[in-house]
């Protein structure tokens, strides 16, 4: 069974840096196949992006988030197309690193996207 990946972000300007919060959902469409979505949304907590998205998903497509694998932050410069991953979520807990590199190989590195990932304290 080949999983889906998907990466959302409420994307700013062009050019701009970004510092936030991210998370990492196990989502459930309407059949009940599963995606792993890495979602990023300028907000101060993560369980405040997991209730937006939340609240998206199900208003827009009828999906709803089954868990959270955990989370962290991420800088994002969308000049450079360079995107970092560090810290963990005290909520959700850090992500396994292997399913954030593989979640953005499946997403982000198509659009030209360098990235390293990293689920420590140190940027």
């Amino acid at each position: 069974e080949v999983m889906l990946y998907k990466f959302y972000w409420e994307r700013p300007d062009e050019g701009h840096i970004y510092d936030e919060k991210y998370i990492i959902a196990i989502v459930e469409d309407e059949v009940g196949e599963s995606e792993i979505h890495f979602v990023t949304v300028p907000l101060s907590f993560h369980s405040d992006i997991f209730a937006s998205y939340k609240m998206k998903l199900e208003a827009d497509h009828g999906k709803t988030i089954k868990s959270v694998m955990g989370g962290g932050n991420v800088h994002i410069d969308t000049k450079e197309k360079e995107l970092k991953t560090y810290g963990r979520s005290e909520n959700f807990g850090a992500v396994t690193i292997n399913i954030v590199e593989k979640c953005l190989n499946e997403t982000i590195s198509h659009q030209g996207y360098r990235f390293s990932v990293s689920v420590a304290d140190q940027k």
